[in-house]
């Protein structure tokens, strides 16, 4: 079999590959994911792939079995998730970091599920312009 950044077809990915992948393009190791370090940047990180799985409809992942991939209990899933949406109402890079990411692993953006209201673009433009 293939590596995963050579082959075709997504649909085949598994989680472990999903998390190769993300890791690759956010030039972390893996292994680093699954400490308990807290950094800014390695927490953005995990909210980041943590998003990856729980949008991939084919996987079908529960926050518990996403929780157990990376030693966490599945509230923390959950809380990272939220605090991922917040993020992206707020800070346009990391919104446009989990597009780039998604757009890597899965070469589209069919999982991607964080598309900006027609509401919060306003808000964001008017924002900007005072």
């Amino acid at each position: 079999m293939r590596h995963p950044l050579e082959q075709d077809d997504t649909s085949y990915y598994t989680p472990s590959d999903i998390i190769h992948i993300a890791c690759f393009y956010l030039d972390v190791n893996p292994n680093t994911l699954l400490k308990k370090g807290r950094t800014k940047e390695l927490v953005i990180c995990r909210m980041l792939i943590y998003d990856l799985l729980i949008h991939n409809k084919r996987l079908q992942l529960t926050f518990q079995k996403i929780g157990n991939l990376f030693g966490r209990h599945h509230s923390s899933i959950i809380n990272s998730r939220d605090e991922l949406r917040n993020y992206i109402d707020v800070y346009d890079e990391i919104r446009q970091r989990l597009e780039h990411l998604h757009l890597s692993v899965y070469r589209n953006l069919d999982y991607y599920n964080h598309k900006l209201s027609v509401k919060k673009r306003i808000k964001r433009y008017l924002r900007k312009s005072l």
